[in-house]
């Protein structure tokens, strides 16, 4: 295991362990080691693993980039190190040689730093038919809710799952229940008229 002591002072500040083939240190947020301080350019140099080791390089800082006490553009770093960056030290702590394969290229996380983001904790997604879901939400007595999802769901698994009630009969209005009787009447005097009509031509 790699890790970075960060110490002012001989005051550790913090710990960073090595996870990635890249270690940037520098004031910005972004970097993986970050020192919130003037002295500290926004990108004061990086760790790189190469060729089984680790390298520091100077990203053009303002202040220089010191090592054990010398001032250095690049150097491979040995267990004991110690990275002076303004009135600040990074200490390089290396139990054991580290190998490619035990770092990743490039993390999720120190991508998300870079861009300024947090990373996202991984959530497991179970996907739950809209019917079940429904049958879920409606067996929850005594959790009603206004939320018009829920009451949507509800709605559409009572649908899905309950048989259409037959038809009711039509009601007819007690106006026409009433005029019945007579419309019939007037229709059999109409119709026996035109008989005796029809009979009365006949018989000239």
């Amino acid at each position: 295991m790699t890790e970075l002591i960060v110490k002012l002072k001989d005051r550790e500040l913090q710990r960073v362990q090595v996870e990635g083939v890249l270690t940037r240190i520098g004031r910005d947020h972004a970097n993986e080691v970050c020192i919130d301080n003037t002295g500290v350019s926004r990108l004061h140099c990086s760790i790189k693993f190469e060729n089984e080791r680790f390298v520091v390089y100077d990203e053009g800082s303002s202040n220089g980039l010191f090592i054990n006490g010398e001032e250095v553009l690049a150097h491979k770093l040995e267990d004991g190190d110690e990275i002076q960056l303004g009135k600040f030290s990074v200490n390089f702590v290396a139990e054991r040689p580290a190998t490619a394969e035990k770092l990743v290229d490039m993390s999720e996380t120190a991508q998300m730093r870079l861009r300024g983001m947090r990373p996202r904790n991984p959530v497991e997604t179970t996907h739950i038919p809209v019917q079940e879901m429904g049958r879920l939400i409606a067996g929850h007595t005594g959790r009603a809710t206004n939320s018009p999802t829920r009451k949507q769901l509800v709605i559409t698994d009572a649908m899905a799952d309950e048989p259409e009630p037959p038809a009711a009969p039509v009601a007819l209005p007690q106006e026409g229940r009433s005029q019945g009787p007579a419309v019939i009447l007037l229709t059999m005097t109409v119709l026996g008229l035109s008989v005796l009509v029809a009979y009365l031509l006949l018989t000239r």
